[in-house]
């Protein structure tokens, strides 16, 4: 509800942890609003990023941490993933 509101609560996405605005929140494959995920990372009902090492390697290649080498933002984002909802049982 607070979706279709525009409401101003902060939320991020469960898989990737990017903040998400309305205009970025998934949509299910019967096209409501999915107010957990990005639509990057859930398309159509269907999650884009299965596999951890992939999603790793993807915000390694593409959103570098400043002031930090590749194996340092690896150990960052490996353990910024693994606290969000959508890793953390896999």
């Amino acid at each position: 509800m607070d979706a279709l509101l525009e409401s101003k609560e902060i939320r991020y996405c469960e898989c990737c942890g990017m903040l998400l605005e309305y205009s970025i929140m998934s949509k299910t494959n019967e096209g409501e609003i999915d107010s957990r995920y990005c639509q990057w990372c859930f398309d159509n009902g269907s999650f884009v990023y299965q596999d951890f090492e992939q999603m790793l390697s993807f915000l390694i290649s593409n959103m570098p941490r400043e002031g930090m080498n590749e194996e340092e933002s690896r150990k960052y984002y490996s353990d910024y993933l693994r606290n969000l909802p959508y890793w953390r049982n896999k």
